[in-house]
């Protein structure tokens, strides 16, 4: 209303007595902005129809590779490291991390080969120092030769040039020697340290 007046005041000192009104719907002012939200609900609904079952599509490849690659980590956590169905991923990122992941598992896998077949190896050796000298006691090889392998040393060149210095155990050779006693001749102690 002060509005109004305010206008009233300016109408009457320009001698311009009539208020100019105009009556219209809202609809009028307002229809085609109406209008234009229902459109653009409309095809953002139809995009959002389209757009969510194709991001879960993609998702699900996406995460089905993680999946596996955790699957495989649980895998190497509990020291398995035996092969698995090979899979991939069609995200250039994680197919660079499925194939980083494979190759560390099989490097991993093909050092703990070599480790089970050197210690096999490891272990028939010394298998068969202990049935060399059972088969000295029972009179299968001379017991002079034996006692000359064991006194010229060629066991502990052997042993350093295909041994660790932590893998040689300290042996005594007298117990071995056919003047001796019958024991097995090994002292379990660690080698002493190179100097």
């Amino acid at each position: 209303m002060a509005v109004l007046s305010s206008w009233w005041q300016y109408g009457t000192s320009l001698k311009f007595d009539q208020i100019p009104v105009s009556i219209a719907p809202v609809s009028d002012f307002t229809g085609h902005i109406q209008r234009m939200q229902q459109r653009v609900f409309l095809l953002s609904g139809l995009v959002l129809l389209v757009v969510i079952p194709l991001v879960r599509f993609v998702s699900r490849r996406i995460s089905g590779s993680l999946i596996r690659l955790e699957l495989e980590s649980v895998k190497i956590g509990r020291r398995d490291f035996s092969e698995s169905p090979p899979f991939d991923s069609s995200s250039k990122e994680i197919h660079a991390l499925i194939q980083a992941f494979d190759l560390m598992k099989g490097t991993i896998r093909n050092l703990l080969n070599q480790r089970r077949k050197l210690f096999d190896d490891l272990t028939k050796r010394i298998t068969g120092a202990i049935d060399a000298n059972r088969m000295r006691h029972d009179r299968h090889i001379v017991s002079d030769l034996f006692d000359l392998f064991l006194e010229s040393g060629v066991y502990e060149q052997y042993a350093r040039s295909h041994l660790t210095p932590e893998q040689i155990d300290a042996v005594d050779i007298n117990r071995f020697l056919s003047g001796a006693d019958k024991g097995t001749g090994f002292v379990w102690a660690p080698a002493e340290p190179p100097s």
